[in-house]
């Protein structure tokens, strides 16, 4: 037995456990990010369970698991939670950047702000698919 069949056996394991625990309504954003980031070694064969979770993230009001993106290492995840994110339908208000790239990303705004207040969020979205584009050109330059 290899390591890649401990580590897939136990993240099949704890997904199990967690599993009921992640889709109960009152469940928190951190039982819902970690269920995510563990569901990308068992993946195509939870892509279901992958895709209850990304509806219920965009049913909440909010979600935050700060370092999501920096967990997140396969493209089909990275573009699950990037088409989330460009819905222009979506009501949630989505921090899954790590500190890090925030005070980064910060940075960079500061400099190139310009005075207005339309689009006042548009900083915001601008943040996460900084970070998502960044996470995609890592992995696949990997």
């Amino acid at each position: 037995m290899t390591r890649e069949h401990v580590v897939s056996y136990c993240c099949r394991l704890l997904v199990h456990l967690l599993k009921e625990r992640c889709l109960h309504p009152a469940a928190t954003c951190a039982s819902i990010g970690n269920v995510v980031v563990l569901l990308q070694y068992l993946h195509p064969d939870e892509e279901d369970l992958l895709h209850m979770l990304v509806a219920r993230i965009s049913q909440r009001p909010s979600f935050r698991y700060p370092g999501l993106v920096s967990h997140l290492v396969h493209i089909d995840f990275l573009e699950e939670f990037s088409a989330l994110f460009e819905d222009p339908q979506r009501k949630v208000a989505i921090d899954i950047c790590s500190p890090e790239q925030q005070q980064q990303q910060q940075h960079q705004q500061h400099q190139q702000r310009k005075m207005g207040t339309r689009g006042a969020n548009r900083e915001e979205q601008e943040e996460l698919r900084t970070a998502l584009r960044m996470q995609v050109k890592t992995r696949r330059n990997t």
